[in-house]
């Protein structure tokens, strides 16, 4: 049986003045807020979802989540998100990986030409 994928990021969500703002530490560029705890937290999963599926249509290279301090929460990607966020990390990693052994091979022909 396979195992559901899953990504998680850690969020911390705070009171300030009359609203909840949510913040990611995997991503600092990114905060939204709501009236209260739960619709900070909403919210927090919907641009979460949004930024990452922009990431991965730009090919912007997506860092791995960290794991949960204190204080924090763990914020579940949308499954169908997560799969596009780990074919697109694994379509990072494959082009990496080619473009390493080309370079490797173009190195040594290079070096093997003339001997």
């Amino acid at each position: 049986m396979n195992k559901p994928i899953s990504l998680v990021y850690a969020a911390k969500i705070e009171q300030e003045d009359d609203a909840f703002v949510a913040t990611f530490r995997d991503l600092p560029n990114v905060f939204t807020q709501g009236d209260n705890y739960e619709e900070a937290l909403s919210n927090a999963q919907e641009a979460l979802d949004l930024l990452l599926l922009d990431m991965a249509n730009d090919d912007i290279e997506i860092a791995d989540p960290m794991p949960c301090e204190a204080g924090e929460i763990s914020v579940t990607v949308n499954p169908d998100v997560a799969t596009l966020v780990l074919l697109h990390k694994d379509k990072i990693n494959l082009t990496s990986a080619v473009g390493t052994y080309y370079f490797s091979r173009s190195l040594f022909n290079r070096t093997t030409e003339g001997t």
